[in-house]
């Protein structure tokens, strides 16, 4: 069984690319579509797939059927005009490889559609701020249960598959997962079909998975089927003659859940991001009853030019069964007024619309029921660092400051250490001596936002605490000793001068919450960091060390590794 985990998070996943329709042929450069209105839109130069396959897993249940999956899927894009890569089994730097070539030597090319897909394992890792991360597995990768440390320089996280969906230079690109996750890695945007217009040549980045959080994926694909059957043709929502990554992802996960008795629910959506979630991927159906629209010869307009909108039951009502059947048991207030918007006498729209009344209505209940009114002068804001301007009185070589912000205007701060204190965000105290101190940030009026920590304050630095008191977690700022926030960090890893020890071992530095990613090997040093928390990891075979560490402005962070078995070790040297 494929282990499961993607936040339906995570509502999600599709990516935008055209792919050749027969009435073209070879002869004509490039790829083409014709729209509804029977204009001749020019897309790609050419189509591009990378398609992984993994098996034959080290630690992992082998999946005998994922690399059999993965040549089908392979073959099938071939047909439709792809050059296809196909990765059976990689190791994670297989894998790694792959990826950097798809986004350097492939993506390089703006007028390319790309598409990638991965049949294999999934695991979720839950985070310390209650939110949860979805990876994709390589053959080599451990179990997260016995080697976390393992995992962690082996998984590839959802968010290095963002990352590389962004590096890409080409403008449609569209990513499927044969497997499931959970996790914070794409804040995804649904929408309904629509026309091919001039819009669908717009950027965009698409992602499918084929099930949610909760849920495990069969290692006999009823996803790979479908999807195979939906690029024949079935996929085509709207009739025009092409298959789109918004159709495509609709398709999925009406035809999945039913084949698999609702075990199965796949996600689908754009990325969240306003220049790459415009456009739409376009395959061209191979279904030979389905002929893309052509422009009539003819000096007047021809009103079948126009778009086609429903206006009763039996007008394109498979269009209609298919939409509805996708959204009935949706909870999605867009999406119900879509369907009333697209078929406003539909053999639904009533039921939508009471659906609709009834929603909206529960929603303003609950809104009235958990959200308490502000004192007054108070507002629940959201939480930005703010832009500290430091005065040089709060700075001692002796003693701390300690500045606390919230997205609770005036939210209490009791301060209990060397000092007893209280006081109201927006908090800011000087001349603590150093050491532990413990701060709690709650709201006076809701029990339940409380944040509470233990924190060590040092000298000559102000330490800056901004609280989240919706999901109750904090982000930390520490100064260097002029008091700036800014100043770059350097961090340097070598491996400690032992006999025994393993030289050339890989490392990985990664921003926690941030999209800073960097790669190399012992030793390795990097300058010009922004001051923030990063996690490292050193590794070679089996052995590893894994450590989440706050560079400090202006600091150079020293990190000598010794790499053994089990838990390895590292000295750790800060200065400034």
């Amino acid at each position: 069984m494929k282990k499961i985990s993607f936040l339906a998070f995570i509502g999600l996943l599709t990516a935008s690319l055209i792919f050749p329709f027969p009435l073209f042929g070879e002869t004509m450069r490039g790829i083409r579509v014709v729209s509804k209105k029977g204009n001749d839109l020019y897309l790609y130069k050419s189509y591009h797939a990378m398609v992984i396959g993994i098996s034959d897993y080290e630690y992992w249940p082998k999946l005998p059927n994922a690399t059999r999956d993965a040549k089908e899927v392979s073959e099938k894009l071939k047909k439709f005009g792809f050059e296809t890569k196909l990765v059976l089994d990689p190791t994670y730097r297989e894998m790694k490889t792959a990826l950097n070539e798809l986004i350097y030597k492939v993506g390089n090319e703006e007028n390319r559609a790309i598409i990638f897909y991965y049949a294999g394992h999934g695991e979720t890792e839950a985070l310390a701020d209650k939110t949860k991360m979805g990876y994709v597995i390589p053959k080599d990768c451990p179990l997260l249960r016995d080697d976390p440390m393992g995992f962690a320089a082996h998984a590839i996280s959802m968010r290095d598959i963002e990352s590389a969906s962004l590096r890409i230079q080409s403008k449609h690109v569209l990513m499927l997962f044969d497997s499931c996750f959970s996790g914070s890695l794409f804040a995804l945007t649904r929408a309904v079909p629509d026309d091919i217009t001039e819009k669908s040549n717009l950027p965009v980045r698409q992602y499918i998975t084929a099930g949610r959080e909760d849920e495990q994926v069969p290692d006999k694909s009823m996803f790979k089927r479908s999807f195979l059957i939906g690029l024949d043709g079935d996929a085509d929502l709207t009739g025009d003659g092409y298959v789109t990554g918004t159709e495509l992802g609709m398709y999925l996960s009406d035809k999945v859940v039913n084949y698999t008795h609702r075990r199965q629910h796949p996600q689908y959506g754009k990325i969240n991001n306003p220049d790459l979630d415009r456009g739409d991927f376009i395959f061209v159906s191979a279904s030979p009853s389905q002929k893309p629209h052509k422009k009539e010869s003819t000096d007047q307009p021809a009103k079948q030019e126009q778009p086609v909108v429903s206006t009763s039951p039996s007008t394109d009502s498979s269009l209609e069964l298919a939409f509805w059947g996708t959204i009935s048991n949706s909870n999605d207030i867009d999406m119900l007024k879509a369907y009333v918007a697209k078929f406003p006498n539909g053999t639904f729209v009533e039921l939508a619309k009471i659906k609709i009344k009834k929603l909206s209505e529960e929603a303003a209940k609950k809104k009235e029921a958990t959200v308490e009114p502000a004192p007054k002068g108070q507002e629940i804001a959201s939480l930005k660092v703010p832009e500290v301007k430091v005065k040089k009185e709060m700075l001692s070589q002796k003693t701390g400051a300690l500045m606390i912000f919230s997205n609770v205007k005036g939210a209490s701060v009791g301060i209990k250490g060397r000092i007893n204190d209280k006081g109201r965000t927006p908090y800011t105290k000087k001349g603590l001596k150093p050491g532990i101190y413990k701060i709690r940030v709650f709201d006076p009026n809701n029990s339940r936002r409380n944040y509470f920590k233990k924190l060590k304050l040092k000298a000559g630095r102000i330490t800056q605490v901004n609280v989240n008191l919706r999901n109750n977690s904090a982000k930390y700022k520490f100064s260097d000793r002029s008091g700036s926030f800014t100043t770059p960090a350097t961090v340097v890893i070598s491996m400690l001068p032992t006999r025994s020890n393993i030289r050339g071992a890989l490392v990985t530095l990664k921003q926690i919450g941030g999209a800073f990613f960097d790669e190399g090997r012992t030793p390795y040093r990097k300058t010009e960091l922004t001051p923030d928390e990063y996690r490292i990891t050193v590794s070679k075979g089996s052995k590893n060390y894994y450590k989440e560490i706050h560079l400090l402005p202006g600091s150079k962070t020293l990190i000598r590794v010794k790499l053994k078995g089990g838990f390895s070790a590292a000295k750790i040297e800060v200065s400034e």
